[in-house]
Formats: structure tokens, sequence, C-alpha cells
């Protein structure tokens, strides 16, 4: 197979891991106290502390929470306000409505402004995957359909990031002007959800490439000397 041919399916190779590992990254931030530096966006929790909420896409964690400077995160997908504050404060303190109510505002900008679409990309991507590596094992005997439908899915997964990433960095900036600066934005985060998209954009080309293809040696498994 010659270097023009075989040179889509070695890109798709690869970047199968770094595709993965940009976007789960980002998905799991702010989920566990490992992953507490990877979040969306950091407001001040109480000034008289210094403690900071940070935010993920599914998860919370506050840094130097209380008099005891704790750290903790906790995931939030199918948890209340209430939930999340029985986690980490004692329900009966003074002010704990309040509480509630900045962890409600929290997870609001979570679910309702930040929308995970980088989620759906990452399925897409996976789909596409699964579905070109189907075609390179056919050998050429893919039939149009499959071609067509993993090409599909690979754009899709590519829009869907590029959708994430633009719509959540410009998100974070705005909250970061309308709140002079309370919140800082996750730029650990943002920069991995832009190389993820570029990535996943280099594969959907590299999956064109594989499904438009009409011979038999351009969609063959890599193989070195072939």
């Amino acid at each position: 197979m010659g270097l023009k041919g075989s040179l889509p399916v070695i890109l798709i190779a690869i970047l199968t891991i770094p595709i993965f590992l940009f976007t789960i990254f980002p998905l799991i931030g702010a989920t566990t106290n490992s992953m507490s530096g990877l979040y969306l966006f950091s407001q001040a929790w109480n000034s008289q502390t210094g403690s900071r909420l940070n935010v993920g896409y599914y998860g919370l964690c506050w840094k130097n929470l209380g008099d005891t400077k704790i750290n903790g995160c906790i995931g939030t997908t199918s948890k209340s306000a209430q939930d999340v504050a029985k986690k980490f404060f004692d329900m009966n303190q003074q002010g704990i409505d309040d509480i509630i109510a900045g962890i409600q505002l929290a997870l609001d900008l979570q679910r309702k402004v930040f929308v995970a679409f980088m989620t759906a990309g990452g399925l897409a991507w996976f789909v596409s995957l699964i579905l070109v590596g189907l075609i390179i094992v056919a050998k050429g005997n893919a039939g149009a359909s499959w071609r067509a439908v993993a090409t599909v899915f690979a754009y899709a997964g590519a829009v869907l990031m590029i959708a994430s990433a633009w719509s959540t960095t410009s998100g974070v900036r705005a909250l970061e002007v309308v709140t002079l600066k309370d919140v800082k934005a996750g730029t650990t985060l943002l920069a991995l959800q832009w190389v993820a998209a570029i990535l996943a954009t280099v594969h959907a080309w590299a999956v064109s490439r594989v499904s438009s293809s009409s011979k038999k040696e351009d969609v063959y498994s890599y193989s070195m000397g072939r």
C-alpha cells in the first residue's frame, strides 16, 4: 500500500488515544479530588476564608473550604443542591439557605448554560471510529452506506466538539466580565477542549478519505512493508 493511501489510516490510529484522553478529561473535571484542577470556571465562595468553588461539566469542587481549609469534590449528575450541600456543610448551620442557593446557581450554570456538547461529540467520534474500523477490516468491500454514515458521524463529532469549545470559552469569558473577575476561567480545561476539537477535525478528514476510497489498497489495514 502506498504512503498516500495509508496516511489516513495511520492518522486515525495515531489520533485515537489522544482524542479519547482530551475528550474524557474535560468531562470528568471537578468530579474527584484528583481532577479538581480541571474545571470550566472557578468562582469566589467565601471572601473571608478565601475559599473557591470550581465548576466542571459534571462536578463541583471546593478549595480551602471552612476553618480547616479542606478540599472536596463531588459528581453532580442527578444530584440536587441539597444533596451536594449535605456532603460538605452542616444542614443546621446558620446561612444554610444561602449556601444551597449558591450551589443551585452553580448547578443551573452547569446544566443550563454550559451544556456538554462535548459528550455528544465524543459519542459521535467513537461511533465513527468503530465504523471506519469495520470499513478498514472489510478491505474495500464495505457498502457505500457504511462509508457515508462513518463520515457523517466523524464530522458531526468534530462540529459538536468545536461548538462545545467555542460556546464554553465564550460563556466563561462573558462571566469573567460580568462578575468583574470573581469568576476565573479554567484555562486548562478550555485548552484541552480546543485540542480535542482540532484533533477530531483531522480525524474526520481521515475518515472521509478512507470512506470515499474505492480501491481495496486504500482502505486496507496499514502494515509495514505493504
